[in-house]
């Protein structure tokens, strides 16, 4: 009898977390995104995900909130080199961080917010996939 619950037990462990893991930890169907901004200061710039789902990205949920008068940024050649008015310039960049730990390193720096450290992001705003509940930050940074 204990070995049939204990593997009952395992069998519904084994269910819900497939559950959980389809539903709530990654965007999956039609390209879409909500997210909201936090605009800090002038060189710090909170992008919290909402909802998403197809594979959306972080520029995704950049033009998203741009097309609603919420933000505003410039990119050429695949690089953020404006926000907010400030522009990329001499040795300063606008950099990615992220809670999202499957895609950030601290090999390029971290940066605290909200009470975390938040890592480097490994791919840029344009393939970075969004999660719910995670946090992109950008930050206007000097080499």
């Amino acid at each position: 009898m204990k070995k049939f619950q204990k593997a009952i037990g395992l069998v519904l462990g084994v269910f819900l977390l497939t559950v959980f893991a389809v539903f709530s930890v990654s965007c999956n169907k039609e390209k879409s995104v909500t997210a909201t901004v936090e605009k800090v200061n002038e060189s710090t710039v909170a992008i919290f995900v909402l909802e998403c789902s197809g594979g959306a990205t972080v520029l995704d949920a950049m033009k998203s909130l741009q097309k609603k008068g919420e933000l505003s940024f410039e990119i050429s050649s695949g690089m953020v080199t404006e926000m907010e008015g400030k522009a990329n310039g001499g040795s300063s960049y606008w950099m990615l961080y992220t809670d999202d730990n499957d895609f950030a390193t601290d090999e390029y720096g971290t940066v605290e917010y909200g009470g975390q450290t938040l890592g480097s992001a490994v791919l840029g705003a344009n393939a970075l996939q969004v999660s719910v509940g995670k946090t992109y930050v950008w930050i206007y940074t000097t080499f």
